[in-house]
């Protein structure tokens, strides 16, 4: 309530992007994961009685990061109302994270994608020893389906520009493959930002 009103005051809610932005999360919709089953002998004799799904969100193991893609948290993450991203070990690109994202106005669009910078060991001592950090996207615009490699640069959780698209008002659709020789890979959030 507002000093001397007896009135409630409404806050309208508010996702945090700016009016010329599309932001599509983890958490959204418009996102989903394509990849194999993997499923060893040897995993399925001792885990048989036990859910998988038992919780949403898994805890993170850089040191020897999981094969599927895994959802988890992390203050480093992108999110609207939970910080929450996918990751998975760096691979031979079976496994893709899709943002379909809803185009409500036609035109050229920057693409951002949100990379997280999660360190390994004490004090990023071992930031010298990592294979060099790659993003294999695949974006399906107007003119064809583009192949961008995106190498971030930086110690900080930031969005890094993948490329600038035509897209008709419809949908948008940005993949990302698990394809990286980097010892982690994350799938966060995507930005489209409508250029004038």
């Amino acid at each position: 309530k507002g000093e001397g009103s007896d009135k409630d005051e409404v806050i309208p809610y508010t996702d945090g992007s700016e009016p010329r932005e599309i932001i599509v999360d983890t958490e959204d919709p418009g996102f989903r994961l394509v990849q194999p089953i993997s499923k060893s002998f040897i995993k399925r004799l001792f885990t048989s009685g036990v859910q998988e799904d038992d919780l949403k969100y898994k805890g993170m193991n850089l040191w020897q990061p999981q094969v599927e893609w895994t959802l988890t948290t992390n203050e480093q993450f992108y999110g609207k109302q939970i910080r929450s991203a996918y990751y998975c070990k760096g691979g031979t690109g079976d496994r893709k994270a899709i943002w379909s994202v809803a185009i409500k106005e036609g035109g050229y669009y920057k693409l951002f994608a949100y990379i997280p910078k999660i360190r390994f060991g004490m004090r990023g001592s071992d930031q010298g020893n990592q294979p060099e950090e790659t993003y294999d996207f695949s974006v399906t615009h107007d003119d064809g389906i583009d192949h961008p490699i995106v190498k971030p640069d930086g110690r900080e959780s930031t969005w890094v520009e993948v490329g600038t698209y035509h897209f008709s008002s419809d949908s948008a659709k940005i993949e990302l493959s698990n394809n990286s020789k980097a010892k982690v890979v994350y799938a966060d959030a995507v930005k489209l930002i409508k250029e004038n």
